[in-house]
């Protein structure tokens, strides 16, 4: 399905925190939180009514509220493997093989594969950290359309958003939407 409307926010998790970008201002709007280590180590969730908490006071001082947004997971909370199309079919386990050695738990774990040209792209990440962002930032109204790696904009570990680089995440949702952590492909 692609998104009825754009999304007017996007939203970098990276392993240290968020930063939110709007279009507005020169460079991009931008606003940040840092997650706390009680809250938040090596990429587990220890204290999930705490990170929603800590997203929700977040989203309403930002005004998100009626906001569309999309949520871009950062190289540094993804894992990813990447096999040549000739290799996949020659290795038919593949995936599950990447599947089980992403290092959380079955049901705290995400994977997702994409298909690019003549290649097979797995992705993994912690479930629990984008939706629990997803589900505070819906308990004050903001209207999460996806959660997606960063790298299908080209940006990876580091990669900064400005309003160059915050355009193509603004107004091509085709991609999000192809690879939607929120959604099992």
């Amino acid at each position: 399905m692609i998104f009825q409307n754009n999304p007017t926010v996007a939203l970098h998790v990276t392993r240290e925190g968020l930063t939110g970008y709007t279009k507005s201002g020169k460079n991009g709007h931008s606003q940040k939180l840092s997650f706390p280590p009680e809250v938040v180590r090596n990429l587990e969730v220890v204290d999930q009514p705490q990170l929603a908490k800590l997203v929700a006071t977040f989203a309403a001082e930002n005004k998100l509220h009626g906001q569309r947004v999309v949520i871009l997971l950062d190289d540094s909370v993804i894992f990813q493997k990447i096999v040549p199309a000739a290799e996949e079919i020659k290795q038919p386990g593949v995936v599950a093989d990447f599947e089980h050695k992403v290092p959380f738990d079955p049901e705290k774990r995400r994977v997702i594969t994409l298909h690019p040209k003549d290649q097979l792209v797995i992705l993994g990440t912690n479930r629990v950290l984008y939706e629990t962002i997803a589900t505070a930032l819906q308990t004050v109204g903001a209207k999460v359309l996806a959660a997606a790696p960063m790298a299908i904009y080209g940006k990876g570990k580091g990669g900064q958003l400005n309003r160059e680089t915050l355009a193509p995440v603004l107004n091509d949702t085709r991609r999000a939407e192809a690879a939607n952590f929120l959604h099992v492909n």
